[in-house]
């Protein structure tokens, strides 16, 4: 690896650039310089919920976004209308 961090700017470019093309278009993903932070979040469609991550590096916020997009898909499989118990998802 060159003394320069030249490798280490290629590989975090590369972590970035996918995981704005991986989560770009179902999260709103941000770098919040002043804290050192990266983030992703997402609005609900009916406007009612907001789920938010957080993480130190873009490596970290993809684990976090694909973990809560399985998590969302198995409560979407679990609560689909025909499944869905009276009342609603409990």
């Amino acid at each position: 690896m060159p003394q320069d961090g030249r490798s280490d700017r290629r590989t975090a470019a590369g972590t970035i650039t996918g995981l704005l093309r991986h989560f770009g278009e179902r999260w709103q993903i941000a770098y919040q310089s002043e804290l050192g932070v990266w983030s992703g979040e997402r609005v609900s469609s009916d406007g009612a919920h907001i789920r938010f991550l957080a993480a130190h590096s873009p490596a970290e916020l993809v684990g976090k976004l694909s973990a809560a997009e399985r998590d969302e898909d198995l409560i979407g499989q679990r609560h689909t209308p025909a499944t869905m118990p009276a009342g609603g998802p409990r």
